[in-house]
């Protein structure tokens, strides 16, 4: 098969997608999005670093991985390289912790539609892998009966992992299922009333955004014990790209940047941001304080701006040296503060200064299409694409990064 037409044919049915089929255009949207800007950054000789986290090994912060903890340090943040997961490379893959462990579920293993091929034009996966950092070890899951997704949400309740929603190579999904690690098996569940995209835990309640069709609500309601869904009341947001939880509440950003927060079964509207920035804000707690970090550009470059949500306003708190990547793996946040990608490395905000890992060598790590995942100390990053040092197209990777932050 021609590969250049199947290329156009796949452009072709993914513009001819109508809102009303859910949330997959915004997808293929930012994704094409994404990808142009790569190659732009390819032809100019910086490919390596693009989302960050692409070129900053260096012998000084990565170490042989450890077992028991990070050795000390006076760096703010160390990172350990995980063993290669034994699953197929992969994107988007359904990611949550359980305790210090990392489960990860499902992805695709090529980017579509520009980067699609014969064999890997609908290579969307339904197999998963469990990491135990105390064995430096990983262990495939049993086989589910979900089918192949990526994007799809994975929220551990305590005891078991909610498996859900998510798209394949044409429609959000709707199926369910729980994964018990103590007994290593899975549990059919009744279909989710919304397609989630994003899922967190709020009051013993699994809330999550997404949307099946036009029709609806994009809120969907799990209870933990009884095992059953509800629908929620809709949300004012459009495409979700975060929820970030701070104690019983929920704070959610859409594509255009406006944010809504989930309270006592109910949204409302947060206040703007205001800043010229022309991408969605990164958000995370710190402090118990809903912090947003925005790239933004000016005539002598980028750089990065913290606000912290105060009541009814955001106050500008800081302007930082280094933007947030333009393809940063969604951020995650941990009691000592808040990790994302920039430009140059990880960095983290505490709610005073901004720390960054960086480095001058190349290497395969996650730079987008991922998320970081908070774990009982330590952040993982795993999965996702990334750009060969040099340039080139982006690729799916099995490989990840064990993040351990320091006071």
């Amino acid at each position: 098969m021609n590969t250049e037409l199947l290329s156009r044919a796949l452009r072709h049915q993914a513009d001819e997608y109508v809102p009303g089929e859910g949330t997959l255009p915004g997808v293929l949207q930012r994704s094409r999005q994404r990808r142009a800007r790569r190659r732009l950054a390819a032809a100019g000789g910086v490919a390596a670093t693009v989302g960050g986290v692409a070129a900053f090994v260096s012998s000084g912060m990565f170490a042989s991985h450890p077992v028991t903890g990070p050795a000390a340090t006076d760096a703010p943040l160390t990172v350990a390289v995980l063993n290669n997961a034994p699953i197929a490379a992969r994107s988007w893959a359904a990611q949550t912790s359980l305790g210090t462990r990392l489960f990860v579920w499902g992805g695709q293993t090529a980017s579509l539609p520009e980067n699609a091929t014969p064999d890997s034009a609908s290579a969307f996966l339904d197999d998963g892998a469990l990491y135990d950092p105390a064995r430096n070890a990983w262990t495939v899951t049993p086989t589910s009966e979900l089918s192949p997704r990526s994007h799809a949400v994975a929220i551990w309740t305590g005891s078991e992992v909610l498996v859900a929603g998510g798209r394949d190579e044409r429609h959000t999904v709707a199926s369910a299922a729980l994964f018990n690690p103590a007994t290593n098996r899975w549990h059919s569940l009744p279909d989710s009333p919304n397609c989630p995209l994003f899922g967190e835990v709020a009051g013993g309640t699994v809330v999550t955004l997404g949307r099946c069709n036009a029709e609806g609500s994009d809120t969907s309601l799990f209870d933990i014990s009884s095992r059953t869904w509800t629908s929620g009341v809709e949300s004012p947001l459009g495409i979700p790209q975060q929820l970030v939880p701070i104690e019983e509440t929920l704070y959610a950003v859409d594509e255009d940047g406006d944010i809504a927060a989930w309270t006592n079964g109910r949204w409302s509207t947060v206040p703007s941001i205001s800043s010229s920035a022309e991408e969605p804000p990164l958000l995370g707690a710190v402090d118990g304080q809903l912090t947003a970090v925005l790239r933004t550009s000016t005539s002598t470059g980028d750089h990065g701006d913290v606000y912290v949500l105060n009541q009814s306003h955001w106050d500008h708190v800081s302007t930082l040296g280094v933007a947030p990547s333009s393809t940063s793996p969604l951020p995650a946040s941990v009691a000592s503060g808040m990790i994302w990608a920039s430009d140059v490395g990880i960095c983290r905000w505490d709610g005073q200064q901004s720390d960054c890992v960086t480095g001058s060598d190349s290497s395969t790590l996650p730079a987008s299409e991922t998320a970081f995942v908070a774990a009982e100390g330590r952040i993982y990053l795993w999965g996702g694409e990334v750009v060969p040092a040099g340039g080139g197209m982006a690729h799916p990777t099995s490989g990840g990064i064990e993040i351990f932050m320091h006071p």
